[in-house]
């Protein structure tokens, strides 16, 4: 923790999840590092349930999908159609949604 005073709360990221376990999930940062709130990438692949992660940067804005990158390895990858619709190209697995500031 930065020594810096802490006043505005961490803005949550959302999980879209596909595994079935649920919908959306708000996840918030836990760590405040150089003036932002940021995510602890470990934390991160627990609750998407991920090993590796892989990051695609939605068009036109200032937010990220932190992804699965293993998610096409699996026997029968399910499609993330809102991420896929972010993305503007096939995402699949578990996502997490959130603003650039949010990692580090």
């Amino acid at each position: 923790m930065s020594n810096a005073t802490v006043t505005a709360e961490p803005i949550a990221g959302v999980c879209f999840m596909v595994d079935g376990s649920e919908n959306f999930k708000h996840i918030k940062p836990d760590r405040f590092i150089d003036g932002n709130w940021c995510f602890d990438i470990a934390k991160v692949k627990r609750e998407l349930k991920i090993n590796y992660i892989e990051i695609v940067y939605v068009p036109d804005t200032d937010y990220i999908l932190i992804c699965d990158e293993e998610a096409l390895l699996v026997n029968e990858p399910t499609q993330n159609f809102l991420a896929t619709i972010l993305a503007g190209f096939p995402i699949y697995g578990n996502v997490l949604y959130c603003h650039t500031s949010a990692v580090n």
